[in-house]
């Protein structure tokens, strides 16, 4: 769980507990943000690292790790150390391959859960050597079947639609990492997170009914455990269900550390429930217009619902005759809250390719028997 409004004494050391099935891990996290000085460069993807210096001042003894995204990072010491209340730290970002980093600042650790460190700064020749270790896993976070893209859906300032999602999502985290290296093969040291650093945030309790695919390093056997690809599947219950409102869920994943210091690895995607009544948001977008049926084989109508719902789309000629009508199902592609893509081979009713023509459709919430958006488009064949 993470330790939200918990006080440690003061010189008190906070130290996760060994791995024992069934058991959360304590998280203690930092949270901050990132900007570039130069152009070139940008901050995307860069490990942050909390950190004490070595003799010489680079990177000696690290407490956690986390990925900037967005222009902001969480970092959280999940099983890679200790941090004592009132002790100050270091929080930098290393020095990558392209010679930019961002140089260290202090952090003194409060005790309450959770601190955030000074905006970090990227630069040419800044920040503290890198360190050794083993490459951090690679992440992938899914939300009923739709793929989350930070750089589409991140930032709040940006003009995108919003990442909408039901109450109770299917949360999908797909874990790799390249060889040699392997993933932590046990589960508990992979960590989902919904709104960390929030008064309410909690941590889902991950065991192996949550693995639903493993794959083993190459020549690896079963009792080696040396796993370079799982995925992660956690369903939320109707007690766990999202509000109204933003939300966001931490990925946290981790190295093996059988070939040196485990690196771990952090990911954040932002959520929105939405409530009130049945509706679209944004417009309704028919890919490609004009649709050639031969050449294309298919259309796709995209629509984003503010929730879950039995949707009908209606295709009307443009005297009024329907010409097609697609039904789909509460939660089904189609009629899921966020993003659908719903696809028309071009074929009526009868079964015969649709004419060269303009077409209007209708989308329609079939229970609420509301009409919720139209659109246009063309046949060109």
């Amino acid at each position: 769980m993470v330790l939200a409004g918990l006080a440690l004494a003061a010189g008190a050391a906070f130290t996760p507990p060994g791995p024992r099935a069934g058991v959360f891990y304590a998280v203690y996290w930092v949270l901050g943000s990132a900007q570039s000085s130069d152009p070139k460069a940008s901050v995307e993807g860069r490990q942050a690292v909390i950190y004490t210096p070595d003799a010489a001042g680079n990177v000696g003894t690290v407490y956690g790790w986390g990925y900037v995204t967005g222009g902001k990072f969480y970092i959280n010491t999940f099983r890679t150390g200790n941090v004592t209340v009132g002790q100050t730290y270091k929080v930098a970002i290393p020095c990558g391959s392209d010679n930019y980093g961002a140089d260290p600042v202090d952090l003194t650790i409060s005790g309450v859960g959770f601190d955030r460190a000074p905006g970090l700064v990227l630069a040419l020749g800044a920040g503290p050597g890198g360190v050794a270790g083993e490459q951090a896993p690679r992440i992938e976070m899914w939300f009923n079947k739709r793929l989350y893209q930070p750089a589409v859906y991140w930032v709040e300032s940006s003009g995108n639609l919003p990442f909408v999602v039901a109450p109770q999502p299917e949360i999908r985290i797909n874990l790799a990492i390249d060889a040699p290296y392997t993933l932590a093969g046990d589960v508990n040291a992979h960590q989902i997170v919904i709104d960390a650093g929030e008064a309410g945030s909690r941590t889902l309790t991950l065991t192996s009914a949550n693995i639903a695919s493993r794959t083993l390093a190459a020549g690896a056997a079963a009792e080696e455990n040396k796993v370079s690809a799982m995925s992660l599947s956690y369903a939320l219950a109707a007690g766990e269900a999202l509000s109204s409102g933003k939300h966001t869920v931490s990925v946290t994943s981790r190295s093996s550390g059988l070939l040196g210091a485990a690196a771990a690895a952090s990911q954040v995607a932002t959520l929105e429930v939405l409530g009130g009544p049945l509706r679209l948001i944004g417009a309704v977008v028919v890919y490609p217009s004009p649709f050639n049926i031969i050449k294309s084989g298919n259309c796709e109508i995209q629509y984003t619902l503010s929730g879950d719902a039995n949707i009908e789309i209606d295709i009307f000629s443009v005297e009024g005759k329907i010409v097609k009508r697609i039904r789909a199902a509460r939660g089904a592609e189609g009629g899921a809250a966020g993003l659908n893509k719903v696809k028309w081979d071009g074929r009526t009713e009868m079964g015969t390719l649709a004419g060269n023509a303009v077409y209007v459709g209708t989308i329609i919430g079939r229970d609420e028997n509301k009409l919720l958006g139209k659109f246009k488009f063309s046949v060109l064949n």
